[in-house]
């Protein structure tokens, strides 16, 4: 009898182990159960995110089609055709509500969900964060609201971000709630022109920006895949473009006599150099009272601007602490501007240098 009792005793060790096995899956499912109702705001974010590209997969012809166009999904409908759980099975420690809106820039979608679980957490925009009224200023270096504008003025500002792993700054909120970026890392020296010029009888440019060299120049960057890839265009929104010639003593209103219409990517505006200048005697785009309280005019290359000189048909302005009027076929720094759309999320940062805007 004693060969049943060693069955018996290797059935015991045999069924115990098992029991073991099957506590130990079982409290690893109740904990993975109990984490995924946990989770972050931020996590479920990207939930509703991925939900909604699933479900327009399957919709495309609900996608919007013109640019700027948008379309918005609640949760509720995510929920409903299968794409994702709600909201309270995914985090059942607060009570939330939310929406996707997808939105047309240029041919690439932006999706962007919104979040709103009361007290506990609601998503936050960039341009909210940035428009703070604890950031508005009425005297010295800050951000000033001009009309229905922000407008970043004086020399320290925070008015960083980071976009496309590229440092940039930005020039204001705009009054549609788009944020205009100005990139500062090291650009590339361009000519602006090099036709030849009946005018002047030499090959030394022409400065209408509609056939000139500097905006094959920007084109190319928006489409170069070193500098943007879909994803970053998908963030950029069309733009009308101020190209109406001047001279610095004009009516900075001239600027705008001209436009060009849904640009995705342009280059600043000559009197830009004005409106980020505190000093009061900056009076017209070539004072040199305009280098004094300006982060613009601190910048460590002499730019581009998109602005020709009306009474030169070879020149146009560079900015080098103060509007230059230069030579086109000359060469200087090609940092394009661009608009980001307002909707999008705020994830980290306080503006400054070290510690610059992150989105989402």
């Amino acid at each position: 009898m004693k060969w049943i009792q060693k069955i018996d005793a290797k059935n015991r060790i045999f069924v115990f182990g098992g029991i073991i096995i099957v506590f130990f899956i079982l409290v690893i499912a109740i904990a993975s159960m109990f984490t995924s109702r946990k989770m972050s705001f931020s996590a479920l974010e990207q939930k509703m995110k991925s939900a909604a590209q699933s479900y327009y997969q399957d919709r495309e012809d609900s996608l919007p089609k013109q640019d700027g166009e948008k379309v918005t999904v609640s949760v509720e409908e995510l929920v409903e055709t299968k794409n994702m759980k709600s909201l309270d099975q995914l985090k059942n420690d607060a009570t939330c509500t939310g929406s996707v809106t997808v939105m047309n820039n240029n041919g690439f979608y932006l999706y962007l969900p919104h979040l709103n679980c009361g007290e506990d957490y609601t998503t936050t925009t960039l341009v909210s964060k940035i428009t703070n009224p604890a950031n508005i200023v009425t005297s010295g270096n800050g951000l000033y609201q001009v009309g229905n504008e922000y407008i970043f003025r004086g020399e320290y500002v925070n008015n960083y971000v980071t976009f496309a792993n590229e440092p940039w700054r930005i020039i204001k909120v705009n009054s549609d709630n788009s944020i205009r970026l100005l990139h500062v890392a090291k650009n590339e020296d361009v000519e602006w022109d090099d036709r030849y010029n009946s005018a002047t009888e030499d090959s030394d440019g022409i400065n209408n920006y509609l056939v000139s060299r500097i905006r094959d120049s920007v084109v190319e960057r928006y489409n170069d895949e070193k500098f943007f890839t879909d994803t970053n265009r998908s963030y950029i929104i069309s733009h009308n473009v101020c190209i109406g010639k001047r001279t610095p003593e004009d009516d900075n209103s001239v600027e705008c006599s001209n436009i060009l219409e849904n640009q995705p990517l342009a280059l600043p505006r000559a009197s830009e150099i004005m409106l980020a200048s505190i000093d009061p005697q900056c009076t017209n785009i070539s004072s040199m009272n305009c280098v004094n309280y300006n982060w613009m005019a601190d910048l460590p290359q002499d730019f581009w601007t998109v602005t020709g000189d009306s009474t030169r048909t070879n020149y146009a302005y560079k900015i080098n602490g103060i509007a230059v009027e230069t030579r086109t076929n000359r060469t200087s720094a090609l940092s394009v501007v661009l608009h980001l759309s307002g909707d999008i999320a705020y994830t980290s940062g306080d503006g400054s240098e070290e510690n610059p805007y992150i989105i989402k």
